[in-house]
């Protein structure tokens, strides 16, 4: 039941931030569409149950240029994932629940 609640607060705080801020949640670049691609993709949405909403999915020739608009930004080229930016605070703050026990 806790596993739930704590979901559910990294869900609000991340919604709350989105919406203070305008900014992408989680944003991932891509230049095709790969196994890595649809594996990432997979972890995301039904392993760590993000939903959809907070994603964005973006095809591009250049995947790999930074985006400080949004809170994590995770760049796939040449079916090799590279963490291209991530705002610290932020991820600290909604990730801070599940580090007490």
């Amino acid at each position: 039941m806790k596993s739930y609640f704590r979901s559910f607060l990294l869900l609000l705080l991340l919604l709350l931030s989105h919406e203070m801020h305008g900014k992408e949640i989680i944003l991932v670049t891509y230049d095709y569409k790969s196994d890595k691609m649809l594996m990432i993709k997979n972890i995301i949405e039904e392993k760590l149950l993000v939903p959809r909403k907070l994603i964005t999915y973006l095809k591009t020739k250049s995947p790999c240029l930074k985006n400080k608009d949004t809170i994590l930004h995770i760049c796939i080229k040449e079916n090799n994932e590279k963490i291209i930016f991530q705002n610290n605070e932020v991820l600290r703050k909604s990730f801070k629940s599940f580090s007490r026990k």
